[in-house]
């Protein structure tokens, strides 16, 4: 994975469930103390919520980086013989994804 993205995923503060849960037929388990058992329904809210808001700022990060390299992006186009600057992506992107400053 690129760099850059991990430092953002970090600034997300993605939880980090790696190894610390699993599920059987039945239950989802958590990993305590090197032993396994079953998660509470709290314990599992607590994982989702915690998910969904990272993956929010995940987002949010991503858009705003890429508007942060496209600020000051211009580029000429010919059509027709005519010469177009074109100008305002990182602005289109904030619109499209509906940031606010």
């Amino acid at each position: 994975m690129n760099e850059r993205i991990k430092d953002l995923a970090e600034q997300a503060e993605l939880p980090v469930i790696d190894g610390m849960w699993d599920y059987n037929d039945r239950e989802i388990l958590r990993r305590e103390d090197g032993e396994w058992r079953v998660a509470t329904p709290a314990e599992i809210i607590s994982l989702l919520f915690e998910c969904e808001k990272g993956r929010e700022k995940f987002a949010d990060l991503i858009i705003r980086e890429c508007m942060d390299l496209l600020e000051d992006y211009t580029t000429d186009i010919c059509v027709g013989g005519i010469e177009y600057k074109v100008v305002g992506a990182s602005e289109t992107l904030q619109e499209y994804f509906g940031l606010e400053d």
